[in-house]
């Protein structure tokens, strides 16, 4: 992983719309979006968080609508 980018791989729909966020608590209530976008063509979710590196730790999750 580079700093301040994630990257997953997923078995599934390709251009499913996902929206990713990010909270510094998982028990927390309280996502921010990162970013909403589409599972490639190969799988994958690229993301970029300019906010990582501001976080001693960082827990992203994937909604789907």
């Amino acid at each position: 992983m580079r700093i301040g980018r994630i990257s997953c791989i997923y078995d599934g729909t390709a251009l499913l719309p996902v929206s990713v966020q990010a909270s510094t608590n998982l028990r927390s209530a309280v996502w921010s979006s990162v970013t909403n976008t589409a599972i490639g063509a190969a799988g994958t979710v690229d993301v970029r968080d300019p906010e990582s590196t501001a976080h001693a730790a960082r827990f992203y999750r994937f909604v789907w609508p």
